[in-house]
């Protein structure tokens, strides 16, 4: 079995150059998305929600006046 090379060919490398510029530029609301849209997957993002979450959840689970109540 002979492995694929990952390497791109010249024609695939000028064909991305061309259809690149073809591309509008981007808005600021589209560019900030984008940068969302790669940190709220990462690790870190995921680690540091879950934290919150619980930090809330414990100090609403604590007894005395809470700072979040149900409507109920």
């Amino acid at each position: 079995m002979k492995l694929q090379s990952s390497h791109t060919s010249e024609p695939e490398k000028k064909l991305a150059i061309a259809n690149a510029s073809d591309l509008p530029e981007l808005t600021f609301g589209q560019k900030l998305a984008d940068k969302l849209a790669a940190k709220v997957g990462s690790w870190s993002f995921l680690i540091g929600q879950t934290t919150v979450l619980a930090a809330w959840v414990g100090c609403n689970l604590t007894p005395g006046p809470y700072w979040d109540e149900s409507p109920c």
